[in-house]
């Protein structure tokens, strides 16, 4: 989620500064990822209900597809709005359609027993990273005067996340 809020707040101010795009074309771009990630969130949950691999693989797959995405942002290949549009739409369907498959890995990989509380505490730790993580990454950004540290950083968290996930 931490993911999610940080392109939401940052990422049309990223492409007004970078490419100097227009109200209405950020405008645009921030819907397509916005949709892209409610459609995302369908068809990943659906993916992760039939998903013969566990449920682990479609939540994998979505960090590693949010890092390639992060990376293509980073290497700013192009300022077209054909290109953005695609990213925009890669980064939300990825980076905020994951949170239904990363639910249900909670729940299928909880103790029976305790279910609700791993589920709780995982919701609880997330909230925590809403909440903190857009300030910091503006603070990040404000004294670097880039955008670069704020992806990397992205990047790392969702690496060492990997880490730290058990199947």
């Amino acid at each position: 989620m931490i993911v999610q809020y940080v392109l939401t707040i940052f990422i049309s101010i990223y492409f007004y500064r970078i490419y100097h795009l227009s109200l209405d074309k950020n405008a645009y771009l921030f819907f397509v990822s916005q949709a892209s990630g409610a459609l995302g969130r369908i068809i990943l949950a659906a993916w992760s209900d039939h998903c013969r691999k566990g449920r682990f693989f479609p939540v994998l797959f979505c960090m590693i597809a949010v890092v390639f995405g992060f990376l293509i942002l980073i290497l700013g290949m192009s300022g077209s709005i054909i290109y953005l549009t695609i990213l925009s739409a890669w980064l939300g369907f990825f980076g905020m359609g994951w949170y239904g498959p990363w639910v249900a890995y909670i729940v299928d990989s909880s103790p029976k027993e305790s279910v609700g509380f791993s589920l709780g505490l995982a919701m609880s730790v997330n909230q925590i990273a809403i909440v903190t993580a857009p300030p910091l990454f503006g603070l990040i950004q404000d004294f670097t005067d880039t955008y670069l540290l704020t992806w990397l950083i992205l990047i790392l968290i969702i690496v060492f996340s990997l880490f730290l996930i058990k199947k």
